[in-house]
């Protein structure tokens, strides 16, 4: 969970899911696997969000949240040069880490390109967290 690097939340360790209800959110379009993987976490907390809009690109809800009026649930790897300059701060709790899984299908009888390679590497690095 990611807000802008003033915004009230990011000066409290250890939320919780419920310090964060009456918060404005941009979340993904209904269609993204994504937001089903954010919807059924917040569902097996027994959380409901209030107030959100919907946005279609990871970009549109970056810049959302840089206005300091939203905050949002992205993958980590989307927000590396927003965090790295300190514009965008992920937010700290065990409540609010979501684990995403990915799986990989190939021919058994071919093989990766270096670049699809790469790909995978880069996706096994650590686990997805959203």
């Amino acid at each position: 969970m990611i807000a802008r690097k003033n915004h009230p939340l990011t000066k409290k360790k250890n939320l919780k899911l419920e310090d964060i209800i009456n918060e404005k959110f941009v979340m993904r379009g209904q269609d993204s696997n994504t937001r089903k993987t954010i919807e059924k976490h917040l569902k097996q907390h027994k959380v409901h969000l209030h107030k959100y809009i919907e946005l279609d690109s990871t970009e549109a809800i970056k810049q959302a949240v840089l206005t300091g009026e939203y905050i949002s649930f992205v993958s980590k790897r989307t927000i590396q040069m927003e965090t790295k300059f300190g514009e965008i701060q992920v937010l700290e709790g065990s409540d609010l880490k979501v684990f995403r899984n990915f799986h990989i299908v190939r021919h058994k009888e071919t093989f990766p390109s270096p670049a699809a390679d790469a790909f995978i590497r880069f996706i096994n690095h650590d686990s997805c967290v959203i």
